[in-house]
């Protein structure tokens, strides 16, 4: 067999082979100002494999006049500065998808930094390279960092925190009752309120402890935008 053979052989026996890493960010606050540093990020990451092009998809849910089903909105964006222009955009993200890939080839890497406005935010990155992933996810976590809600700890337990919680409590009751404790209308209005706290996080936590709000700074179209 010619050494050309063995080339070929060599060649196809060569497996591409890419690494996707999905992790879950700690419940954040911030502002569009903080989006452009992470969005930056991404892209100087992604552009070490050509020049990168990423997008910005924002969901909005309201409710139509007068009916009682809802419209769900779809805004595309290519910037921030195109955000923070839109003058219909919602100043308020909560649900929303950011994009950002290399050209396609075997050094294709994409990164997807995405809320669904329900629960924790999350970071999806694929690459050859599993280093390069953790770097990615390194770096905009840094930059997230000083804006962790004071709550991060309730998203990060979810529901199942929520059902141990509530076993807990009543386990302790229980206890308490077995080990002849006295249990009295105190104790019982107390039981009753902090079960009460729990069930109420559970249904509402959303809305009452947002897991990954981005407020923006509207500008007006005639602004000049800052480089």
């Amino acid at each position: 067999m010619s050494v050309h053979d063995f080339g070929k052989r060599d060649a196809a026996s060569q497996q591409k082979r890419s690494t996707t890493l999905r992790h879950q960010v700690p419940a954040f606050r911030m502002d569009d100002a903080v989006l452009e540093e992470v969005w930056r990020a991404i892209e100087a990451k992604c552009a070490e494999a050509g020049p990168p092009s990423s997008r910005l998809t924002v969901h909005e849910t309201l409710r139509a006049p007068g009916r009682g089903a809802r419209e769900r909105h779809e805004y595309k964006y290519r910037s921030i500065d195109d955000l923070r222009r839109a003058s219909n955009a919602p100043t308020l993200l909560q649900d929303y998808r950011l994009s950002v890939s290399s050209p396609w080839g075997d050094d294709y890497r994409s990164v997807c930094f995405f809320a669904s406005g329900s629960g924790a935010a999350w970071m999806e990155t694929s690459a050859p390279d599993a280093g390069w992933c953790h770097e990615v996810l390194d770096s905009v976590l840094d930059r997230l960092r000083p804006h962790t809600a004071w709550y991060a700890i309730v998203h990060r337990v979810g529901s199942y925190g929520t059902v141990f919680a509530s076993l807990g409590m009543g386990a302790v009751m229980i206890w308490a009752d077995l080990a002849g404790y006295p249990i009295g209308a105190v104790e019982v209005a107390v039981y009753g309120l902090s079960l009460g706290i729990v069930v109420a996080l559970e249904f509402f936590r959303d809305r009452l402890l947002p897991a990954a709000e981005i407020r923006v700074a509207r500008q007006s179209r005639d602004t000049p935008a800052v480089n």
